[in-house]
This record gives C-alpha cells, structure tokens and sequence, in this order.
C-alpha cells in the first residue's frame, strides 16, 4: 500500500508499520556527501576515504572492502539487538560492513538517507536479515 504523505513524498507500507515508518520521511536535504583521504583503521583494514552521512556516521572504503562507523552516542539509538549484528566485524559494536549490514544502518537513521537508499535497505533486511527484520516489523519499526 502507497500513498503520499504530508511532505509529498510517497510512503509505502501498511499505516504504523516499520516500512511506512522507515519511507515516510520527507527527501532530506542532506549536505553534499564528500569523500576524503583517510587512514583509519576499520575491520576491512586501512580506510582509503571516508564519507559523512552527518555527526557520527562515516563510511569508510578500503582496498578490499568498507563499511559504515556509527560512532557510540548514535549507537544508543539502535535497538542492541541489531547492534552487533554484522557477523563479518566480528561483533564489533559500530560496524557495518558495505554489501548488506549497511541497510541495518539506514532503517536506524532513515532521516539519513534518500528515499531511494531507504527502500533498498528494507529489500536487503527482508532478503539477508529476515528474521531480525522481522522482529524490527514487530516493535513497529520505532527506534
């Protein structure tokens, strides 16, 4: 089910489900997302550059592979079960690896990404994390 919202953008989902709440958001005015040089130490290895996706989110892109960083103030927001979710960080708190783990990411801090980036990141949770998104639907989708 679809239909606009009261910021002209399209929610998706049924009323107070975790889709509507995660695509309900109007397009965010994000600042331009740039990459810089960077040698910070990541689960991947040495990061090559870095992006903000604002205070307390980077993501980082190595040699091999990347990921996002969500710094410990920002990681309070996230349901703790989801926290150490990504099983190739080796249950580092805050890591996110980039091919999916990222989309865990985006449904916790939606008003961070596009539209477009929201709703890819809920079809990578139903296809590679089904049953946490599953218990993520059931709590509303509320962080």
């Amino acid at each position: 089910m679809a239909n606009a919202t009261e910021h002209n953008t399209t929610a998706i989902g049924a009323p107070n489900s975790a889709m509507r709440f995660i695509t309900q958001y109007p397009e965010p005015e994000l600042p331009r997302r740039n990459n810089y040089n960077v040698h910070t130490s990541t689960p991947w290895g040495t990061a090559q550059t870095a992006t903000y996706f604002g205070e307390g989110l980077v993501q980082y892109s190595t040699a091999g592979h990347g990921g996002f960083h969500v710094s410990a103030g920002l990681l309070k927001r996230m349901p703790e079960y989801l926290q150490t979710r990504d099983k190739y960080t080796n249950g580092k708190a805050g890591w996110f690896e980039e091919d999916c783990a990222w989309a865990i990411v985006a449904i916790c801090y939606p008003e961070r990404f596009t539209q477009y980036e929201r709703q890819e990141a809920v079809r990578t949770m139903q296809s590679y994390y089904a049953d946490v998104w599953q218990q993520f639907c059931e709590n509303g989708g509320l962080i």
